[in-house]
């Protein structure tokens, strides 16, 4: 129940962008499509959506209301739990502080609404595959109420369909190119004409004796 003059927000909903049309879990706000994800996973290369509303902001004397959101994601480092961790946790050992956010971000805005919906692009590219927390932070400016709620997911490195296998080579040899065929090597048929006349030659003149 969000009635009232309290600053409250509703649970912070992970989805991705649908473009197959309204299904039976969707989400349809300002004409766009929204798929909720429970589970929480997400590829690196991906942007998924943060979905989430505020009620009840104060509002000035001309009604309009003024807030800060901030929203912090921090590494849960689950994917990579190394044995001494597991002890330091069980035996109770000090921890080393408050982490620090692997993306923080706070931006002001002013609505003339005192009910808000946001709807954030979040890219974790260039981030190491693992687990993480969300964090997001409401402050209303002019009462210094605040209000936040946190949610989890996993990244993790998109895997791409392997390639169409190749082709095998044809096993029918190509066929081959018309070359002129070889000349005959048989011998021409002799001539059927009659050798032309032997002509008579002049005897050597003999000196005279």
């Amino acid at each position: 129940d969000f009635s009232g003059s309290t600053l409250a927000m509703s649970d912070v909903v992970l989805a991705t962008t649908d473009s197959l049309g309204p299904s039976e879990n969707h989400l349809l706000d300002e004409g766009l499509i929204y798929l909720p994800q429970p589970g929480g996973i997400f590829d690196l290369d991906r942007p998924f959506i943060v979905y989430f509303e505020v009620y009840n902001l104060a509002r000035d004397g001309e009604g309009i209301s003024t807030y800060d959101l901030t929203y912090e994601v921090f590494p849960e480092q689950k994917a990579r739990v190394f044995p001494q961790q597991i002890q330091a946790s069980v035996t109770g050992l000090p921890s080393s502080g408050r982490r620090t956010p692997a993306v923080s971000l706070t931006s002001t805005y002013r609505s003339l609404r005192p009910d808000v919906v946001h709807r954030i692009a979040l890219s974790m590219e260039g981030h190491p595959e693992d687990f993480y927390r969300l964090r997001i932070s409401i402050e209303d400016t002019l009462t210094g109420d605040r209000i936040y709620r946190e949610t989890t997911f996993r990244i993790l490195y998109p895997v791409y369909p392997p390639p169409p296998p190749l082709s095998p080579p044809s096993s029918s040899p190509s066929p081959l190119s018309s070359s002129p065929s070889p000349p005959s090597s048989s011998p021409s048929p002799p001539s059927s004409s009659p050798p032309p006349p032997l002509q008579s030659l002049p005897s050597p003149l003999l000196p005279e004796s």
